[in-house]
């Protein structure tokens, strides 16, 4: 790879990610399910407000996304530590005990 190839490799290779890479699964579970209602909610918010209807502006958008980081990430956390570690964990002695590989029957 070229330099360019290379700095995005360093940048994306960080240590940084890591917290990210781990919950991105648990993440990506829970994230639709905590926009829908936070969704519905801010437009209820809006259709009940006083005065003239207001618009769906950029705000608005800004401050959901925001709002659903704030809950995603610790029920993501939550969900990563109790349900996703341990089953990970439990699957490096059954691999330590099969050899490391999986067997796989022999065919003729």
């Amino acid at each position: 790879p070229g330099t360019t190839g290379k700095l995005v490799n360093r940048f994306f290779s960080a240590r940084l990610w890591y917290p990210f890479a781990q919950l991105s699964y648990s993440m990506y579970l829970f994230h639709y399910m905590l926009a829908v209602p936070l969704v519905l909610m801010t437009v209820n918010i809006l259709k009940h407000s006083p005065g003239p209807a207001p618009l769906m502006q950029h705000h608005w958008f800004l401050l959901m996304f925001v709002g659903l980081v704030l809950v995603t990430v610790p029920v993501s956390l939550l969900t990563y530590t109790l349900i996703e570690r341990p089953f990970i964990n439990l699957r490096k002695p059954a691999a330590a005990a099969a050899g490391g590989t999986a067997k796989v029957a022999a065919t003729a």
